[in-house]
């Protein structure tokens, strides 16, 4: 008996070192697979293989450890919220510190020295979480979001006064915007200075805006890109893009560098900031600095547009419409119109009314053509917008042979838009009075509307 039990102790053990040997193989490639995706720039990837990786070893290794936190640095917005990724970066970097406290004589100093520039950047962005987590400050957005802005002030200045560094970046906003005070963009320098001084990567941002804005300072872009720097260098993404914008147009004492430029938006575009993908996608697509590339224009117009970025899908659209780099598609190019009107876009809607009212891809159908004219003018901000819309649901009555709705459309056209908008208005206006069109001719008042 204690024979047999002896030979199925064995055969337990003997199983289990298999089973452990095989996961360590498993891991292994997870491993080599997150390596090569690293290297091809697969960040994302990247970290799945090797939560894989420990997965199947069963425990943390220093090795699996500094790829991903190697990869996660890459792709975290610090400034953006806590989230998985940084919570993950926080327990890895954490974990290789106590190793690294354990085995000083087996740490190489590079790899070190990467890892505690990191870790001063998650420990950065845990304390601005924890700083959103204080009562004060909570109580605070809540006044904010009811507009509450005299009680809001207050609650931030409650967590200002215990060093909450958001709180005090919020007293800037708020001498920004003049919410619920008089705008002072010196007051609100002043806050974001506070805040700069202690770490806080968003006020350190708001500064480089005003120095690129020439809010309450003098427009100065070599400053504005010093605390922009500043602000990156400590994992803020909307910094890097804003540094990538600067290089982009040049001036105000900053030399035109698109190779920067691209340097920059990729930085920021690595960790998920959607402008900078679509800054890149911009630069390929009319080939400034770099080789022009559609291709690479429509891959970064697409990562934007997986994002839910509606200026990307209108690119995008716009790329398929006219043929650019792609076969000339009206179908694929209507379908991703529709996707960027969803979003806002009133071009967009502009577009697919054109298409059913020229019979661009679809049947030729006047009604929709209005319908999606008008969505534009819903969607459209800027009075010239809104004049263009109502000049081409003027048209597309006009078309459809509805004098009545084109002439009502075209006076409001008239009325909003510019010289352009107006002379077209007019002289529809003026051929319908002059024909006779669902009014009585009168050629005195088409005279009258074509000097106007």
């Amino acid at each position: 008996m204690k024979k047999l039990l002896l030979i199925i102790a064995l055969l337990f053990f003997v199983a289990n070192n298999i089973f452990a040997q095989n996961n360590e193989m498993k891991a292994r490639i997870e491993y080599e697979d997150a390596e090569t995706a690293y290297q091809n720039k697969e960040y994302e990837k990247a970290i799945t293989y090797l939560t894989n990786a420990e997965k199947l070893l069963g425990k943390w290794t220093a090795k699996v450890s500094f790829l991903k936190i190697k990869a996660l640095d890459v792709v975290i917005n610090y400034s953006d919220e806590w989230n998985d990724n940084t919570a993950e970066l926080y327990r890895q970097v954490k974990e290789y510190m106590k190793y690294a406290d354990k085995n000083k004589a087996n740490v190489d100093v590079d790899k070190m020295r990467d890892i505690y520039d990191i870790e001063k950047k998650v420990n950065s962005s845990k304390q601005m979480m924890d700083e959103t987590e204080a009562q004060e400050f909570k109580n605070g957005k809540v006044a904010y979001e009811k507009e509450n802005y005299e009680e809001a002030m207050n609650w931030f200045k409650k967590a200002a006064d215990k060093g909450n560094t958001n709180a005090m970046s919020w007293i800037g906003y708020f001498y920004y915007q003049g919410h619920g005070i008089t705008k002072n963009h010196e007051e609100a320098m002043n806050w974001f200075k506070k805040a700069a001084d202690k770490g806080n990567t968003n006020a350190m941002a708001w500064i480089g805006y005003f120095y690129k804005n020439g809010q309450g300072v003098s427009n100065n872009y070599q400053e504005a890109i010093k605390w922009y720097q500043t602000a990156a260098d400590k994992g803020n993404v909307n910094a890097m893009s804003n540094i990538g914008e600067i290089y982009h147009n040049g001036g105000n004492g900053v030399s035109q560098n698109y190779t920067e430029a691209i340097n920059w938006f990729k930085k920021a575009a690595e960790k998920g900031n959607v402008a900078s993908m679509n800054w890149i996608g911009l630069i390929y697509y009319q080939g400034k600095g770099v080789t022009q590339n559609y291709t690479q224009a429509m891959e970064w117009y697409t990562k934007a547009s997986n994002k839910g970025d509606g200026y990307a899908m209108y690119q995008i659209g716009d790329m398929y419409h006219n043929g650019i780099g792609i076969t000339q598609n009206y179908l694929e190019a209507m379908e991703w119109y529709k996707k960027a009107s969803e979003r806002g876009m009133n071009a967009a809607a502009g577009w697919i009314g054109a298409f059913y009212h020229n019979g661009y891809g679809v049947s030729q159908d006047y009604d929709q053509a209005i319908h999606w004219y008008k969505k534009a003018l819903e969607l459209s901000v800027e009075q010239s917008d809104k004049a263009s819309a109502c000049n081409l649901i003027a048209t597309a009555n006009y078309d459809k042979k509805n004098y009545e709705q084109a002439m009502a459309w075209s006076k409001k056209a008239y009325e909003t838009g510019g010289d352009k908008t107006k002379n077209t208005a007019k002289i529809r206006i003026a051929t319908i009075y002059e024909k006779g069109l669902g009014v009585q001719k009168d050629k005195k008042k088409a005279k009258e509307w074509r000097n106007k």
